[in-house]
């Protein structure tokens, strides 16, 4: 070392000043570790199943709102047919009348009629594409279910009706680790 003004002065100034910063790195990194926590087991758990629930989820909103759409449909009979008008029946005679409202009664008949088959073929047809797709849902909220039983609830408006939990589903879409 040489001798400067009354000052030691070290041989190599730049290599000392690196050492110290890694000294004070390791000090810092050293500081900053937690100690090892064993992980927790939702969270490793989440992590393993979010591809596959995010998928079986993905496959059950479309089924949940086709089921929700079919609920709301109602049958819309077909027009009736329109009576005479009393104004323009005034202007025929007694015969012309009569004739014009046996016809009137035959064709509310004949509508009647067929109104009710539409209807009976209509019920049949919506009653087994709600009853399919019921069947549909409920065996993939099962599956689902069986990989997270938080993210599929029954709806309490409806006995019987299935929903999702948006708040779990959420929760385990996300796997966040303060989440657990």
């Amino acid at each position: 070392m040489a001798m400067e003004r009354g000052r030691a002065q070290p041989r190599h100034p730049g290599k000392t000043r690196r050492v110290g910063l890694w000294l004070i790195l390791a000090a810092l990194v050293g500081g900053c570790q937690k100690a090892k926590q064993p992980p927790n087991p939702q969270l490793v758990q989440c992590l393993r199943d979010q591809s596959q629930l995010v998928a079986q989820v993905a496959r059950l909103r479309p089924q949940l709102q086709a089921l929700a759409t079919i609920q709301q449909e109602r049958f819309i009979p077909p027009a009736k047919p329109t009576a005479i008008d009393p104004e323009l029946a005034e202007r025929y005679s007694q015969e012309d009348r009569e004739l014009d409202e046996q016809r009137y009664q035959s064709s509310l008949l004949v509508w009647e009629q067929m109104n009710a088959e539409r209807y009976r073929l209509w019920l049949v047809d919506h009653t087994r594409r709600q009853r399919a797709l019921e069947l549909e849902v409920e065996r993939r909220a099962q599956a689902l279910k069986q990989l997270n039983p938080e993210v599929v609830q029954r709806s309490p408006n409806k006995p019987g009706s299935l929903a999702l939990n948006r708040q779990a589903v959420e929760k385990y879409s996300n796997c966040d680790p303060q989440a657990f």
